[in-house]
């Protein structure tokens, strides 16, 4: 029962501080009938003196008010008073006298405690009440930014994860373009396509059916000429340049064309730089 008693005690006061965080005026009022008398003690304990007693208990609730407005605000709200008493009243006497009259008073019974005088308990509650409105629009300033923060944080994740798979994928298709280039590239050199089409031109009759191709040809073998004489990998452009050049002039098509109409070894040859020649159409 005890262990149950004090987990509802710490859920209240959890409740409390964050209702304080939030500006709520209630849990500002609760927190300093809670604790008005217990600072108000230990201020006369330090001070000897009610007025200097109760001005650091304004000290402190102004103090208090602050830190709750802030930015940053670690621990409860009343191990956090406790915290700017101690400094109110180490200042006007010493660190050790501040240390030993919190102690004390904290020790002390809530019957044993010397009550605030009605007229600075009233102050204390007004005053809490004028900067619930400053605290409430300072968590909610916090709060839409902390949200418009995790949205860009989100939002640079996303871009982050997108770049992230753009960029294998990019990797994968260069990796795959230099596959294609390779492939192509060692056809080329390794069975002399270009000089075999360059051969084929020479021995043409200009006045068969087939001369008609001959300019077909010529740009066959020139396309063909460069993809052997490029580096043994090529750049992504270069490979789409060469492409445009031979679908623009239909090269694949037009010297399948003039192959079908020749026969033994010439038909062999340009079927073979056709071949080529629609791979490359395809990059």
């Amino acid at each position: 029962m005890t262990e149950e008693r004090n987990k509802d005690t710490r859920r209240a006061d959890l409740a409390l501080y964050r209702r304080c965080r939030w500006g709520a005026p209630d849990a500002l009022r609760a927190l300093i009938y809670r604790n008005g008398d217990y600072w108000y003690t230990a201020a006369l304990m330090v001070c000897g003196d009610e007025q200097a007693a109760a001005e650091a208990v304004r000290q402190t609730w102004a103090a208090l008010a602050k830190r709750l407005s802030g930015w940053r605000f670690g621990g409860g709200a009343e191990q956090r008073a406790e915290k700017l008493l101690w400094r109110v009243l180490a200042a006007q006497s010493s660190r050790r006298q501040a240390t030993e009259a919190i102690q004390q008073t904290r020790q002390m019974a809530e019957q044993e405690l010397i009550a605030m005088p009605e007229a600075l308990a009233k102050e204390t509650l007004e005053a809490a009440d004028s900067s619930s409105e400053t605290i409430a629009q300072a968590y909610e300033l916090r709060e839409r930014l902390f949200r418009g923060a995790a949205l860009g944080a989100a939002a640079a994740a996303a871009f982050g994860v997108a770049l992230l798979v753009w960029a294998i994928a990019m990797r994968n298709q260069v990796s795959m373009t230099q596959v294609a280039w390779g492939c192509v590239q060692e056809r080329v050199v390794t069975q002399d396509v270009p000089g075999a089409v360059l051969d084929v031109i020479g021995e043409l009759d200009v006045g068969e059916e087939a001369a008609q191709g001959v300019g077909a040809l010529q740009q066959a073998g020139l396309v063909l000429e460069e993809i052997a004489n490029a580096g043994r990998t090529a750049p992504p452009s270069m490979m789409g340049y060469l492409a445009d050049r031979s679908r623009a002039e239909d090269l694949a098509e037009r010297v399948q064309f003039v192959a079908e109409r020749c026969s033994g070894e010439v038909r062999v040859e340009l079927m073979r730089a056709a071949l080529i020649l629609e791979e490359v159409e395809n990059w």
